[in-house]
């Protein structure tokens, strides 16, 4: 407030009336902006050099405009771009501590292509405004984006490749850990055939097949015998050998056409478990009967037993 904004109009004794003019509040304006650098919307799809091209610019008249750009890539739809229609330069906003004249100074900019680029005087601008320094380019700033741009080519590269060193790694702990588990299972599997091979159930088993090999030695051996003395006889039917002594008997097969159904032996079929078979038996096929026997047995004679 100055000191003309307060004035005396009357007093008396012990009292003064006194007018007091407040300053008049100052409009708020939008901030000042070059006519000649309009505001575009971003389609999806569109890239930077996509809306340079379209409206005629090189990327660093584009980014001269736009100094808030953090990426040459990242462009996200629904947001404004400025796009200059006549003078190509640096756009620039006042800032505290600024001014107009200071700024077309500092960059070396003419001072009345200025004037004429923004259609204001530049001592008409004040904090807010925006200035276009025409002739000025950002091709430091492209630059800096480009370094940006290369770095986060790089960081993705070696994200990348420590990626696939990590999984590498994880594949490389599954194969060691499926390894380990194998080759336990393989010791359990080993430890458990050794507490079988010393179990009481194995040595039962082992002294089983031991007695049932015996028995199919004795078998063999037995069928062996009976067939050569049933070929033995076949060759000699009138006569028997003997088993004891080899030499011919008084015995003679008792049929011409019979099967050797029962065989000398211990074991021979079920009912022969129980009770020792002593010889063997014959089958032949049904006669009348004044001249069966349809089975006959034959007995060992005072020599020795039947083969």
């Amino acid at each position: 407030m100055t000191a003309g904004a307060v004035r005396t109009l009357n007093s008396g004794p012990g009292w003064r009336l006194r007018e007091v003019r407040l300053p008049h509040p100052g409009v708020a304006r939008a901030p000042a902006r070059p006519t000649s650098v309009q505001g575009y919307t971003v389609r999806p799809g569109d890239t930077l050099s996509g809306v340079a091209t379209r409206h005629g610019l090189s990327m660093v008249d584009l980014l001269s405009v736009n100094l808030d750009r953090q990426s040459l890539d990242t462009l996200r739809a629904g947001e404004t771009l400025n796009i200059p229609t006549r003078e190509r330069g640096l756009l620039v906003r006042i800032k505290p501590g600024q001014s107009a004249l200071s700024l077309i100074a500092g960059y070396g900019a003419d001072l009345v292509a200025t004037a004429r680029a923004n259609d204001v005087l530049p001592t008409e601008l004040h904090v807010g405004d925006e200035l276009l320094l025409p002739g000025i380019r950002a091709e430091s700033f492209r630059q800096q984006l480009l370094a940006a741009r290369e770095a986060e080519r790089r960081a993705q590269l070696a994200y990348a490749r420590q990626q696939k060193y990590e999984e590498y790694l994880a594949w490389q702990q599954d194969r060691e850990r499926q390894r380990l588990q194998e080759k336990y299972a393989r010791q359990e599997k080993y430890e458990a055939y050794l507490a079988w091979k010393n179990s009481p159930e194995r040595q039962r088993q082992q002294a089983a097949y031991e007695r049932q090999a015996r028995y199919e030695a004795a078998q063999a051996a037995a069928r062996q015998r009976t067939s050569a003395a049933v070929q033995q006889g076949a060759s000699l039917p009138g006569r028997v050998q003997t088993a004891s002594t080899n030499r011919m008997g008084g015995l003679a097969w008792p049929l011409r056409s019979f099967t050797l159904t029962s065989r000398f032996a211990e074991r021979d079929i079920a009912f022969h478990r129980e009770v020792f078979h002593g010889g063997i038996d014959l089958a032949a096929p049904s006669a009348p009967r004044s001249t069966r026997p349809a089975t006959a047995r034959c007995r060992p004679a005072a020599t020795g037993r039947s083969g």
